[in-house]
């Protein structure tokens, strides 16, 4: 009895401790990363700019927005992953001795690469889509496309064209 009691008291406290830390992580972000955007923005332009970087691989656009509020949320947060797996990496090859250990070589290179290899990808064809069509930029820089319009939106003008019409229509027959 009492070793499942320690069981679920170990579970809990496993799961108060990790949601703990990915609320801290996501109020870090809110508050270090979005509310600074135009800063990094402007330091990505002009860090792109410097290096020389091509145009297809650039993730930051020459007008603004720059990027868009979700997407520069998302590389927030799987940059921190990255971080965090090179660190959890780090301290395994502390613990082993040495950095050529397959499960540590895993964390602290190929694991986080991959992920930042995929967010840039990500990224750039966002910057793509994002440089391709008009947009208009609504408040904190969240941007609605004429295109693209979002789910409700569209659902809203679907039914007002049905509406339109049936009152167009003579249905005296």
């Amino acid at each position: 009895m009492s070793s499942y009691f320690a069981d679920c008291l170990g579970q809990l406290l496993t799961e108060l401790i990790l949601r703990t830390i990915i609320y801290a992580a996501f109020i870090v972000i809110e508050t270090q990363v979005i509310q600074r955007r135009d800063s990094i923005i402007q330091w990505g332009r002009q860090a792109q700019n410097r290096l020389h970087i091509p145009e297809c691989m650039r993730i930051f656009t020459e007008k603004d927005p720059g990027m868009q509020v979700e997407d520069m949320r998302m590389a927030a947060e799987i940059l921190g992953f990255a971080c965090l797996l090179a660190f959890f990496g780090q301290i395994g090859a502390l613990a082993i001795g040495t950095v050529w250990d397959p499960w540590v070589f895993g964390l602290v290179f190929v694991g986080p690469g991959c992920l930042l290899g995929l967010l840039w990808l990500i990224l750039a064809l966002s910057k793509r889509r994002l440089s391709r069509v008009p947009m208009l930029v609504g408040e904190e820089g969240h941007c609605e496309s004429d295109i693209l319009l979002s789910k409700e939106k569209a659902d809203r003008q679907h039914g007002q064209r049905i509406l339109d019409r049936m009152s167009n229509r003579n249905w005296t027959g």
